[in-house]
C-alpha cells in the first residue's frame, strides 16, 4: 500500500491512547488531546518521497491522528485520518521528528525543531520557564547553522509541549528562532 502524498502508518504498539512503555508520557483519556498517541510506526513512505524517514521507523506526529472524536450526538467518530482497522494517512506536515529504527538516532523533520526549557528566577513569580530562551535539543537537516546544544531566542507563544522520551520538549517551527546566543 503506497499513496502518492502520505505516510501511512499505525500507532505505535497498536494502541491509540494506552500508555505502551516507559519511554512514553500517555494517558487513556480521549477527551485530552495533551495525552493522546503522538508515535507511530511508518508503514509506507509517499511514492517518490527522499528524506529521513524510512518504512519501520518510528515518528512523532500531529495528536489528532489517531485520536476518536465526538459528533454534536455524542457518537463516536473515527479521525479523519483513518483508513482500515489500525491503518491511518498522516500529511507530511503534521510529521515533526523521526526515531530511527536502526540507530535510535532523533532527527527533527524540517520546517521544525525541538527546543528544551530554561529556567529563571523571577522576582515576581520565582523559578519558572524561560518562554524565550531556550536550548536547541534537535535540529532538522536544513538548519545548517545551528548546533544541537546551541542556546537560542525564540518568539514569545511559538512553542507547542510535548513529553516524549523521558524529555518534556517544545516542537516550533525553525522560523520562530530570533538569534543564537
Amino acid at each position: 500500500m503506497k499513496s502518492p502524498h502520505y505516510f501511512i502508518v499505525t500507532p505505535c504498539n497498536n494502541e491509540r491512547y494506552a500508555s505502551i512503555s516507559d519511554k512514553f508520557n500517555l494517558s487513556v483519556s480521549v477527551e485530552d488531546h495533551n495525552f493522546t498517541q503522538r508515535i507511530a510506526e511508518v508503514v509506507s513512505t509517499p511514492i517518490g518521497y527522499v528524506g529521513d524517514v524510512e518504512v519501520g521507523d518510528l515518528i512523532v506526529l500531529h495528536h489528532n491522528t489517531f485520536r476518536i472524536q465526538y459528533n454534536n450526538r455524542g457518537v463516536p467518530l473515527e479521525s479523519k485520518y483513518h483508513i482500515e482497522d489500525n491503518l491511518f494517512y498522516v500529511e507530511k506536515e503534521l510529521c515533526y521528528m523521526v526515531l530511527k529504527k536502526n540507530t535510535q538516532e532523533k532527527i527533527a523533520l524540517a520546517p521544525f525543531c525541538f527546543i528544551e526549557p530554561t529556567y529563571a528566577n523571577d522576582k515576581y513569580e520565582g523559578y519558572k520557564e524561560n518562554e524565550q530562551i531556550c536550548i536547541l535539543k534537535y535540529k532538522n537537516k536544513e538548519m545548517n547553522q545551528f548546533n544541537n546544544g546551541d542556546v537560542i531566542g525564540v518568539k514569545k507563544d511559538s512553542e507547542y509541549e510535548f513529553n516524549i522520551f523521558n524529555e518534556k520538549l517544545y516542537m516550533i517551527n525553525q522560523n520562530r528562532i530570533l538569534l543564537i546566543l
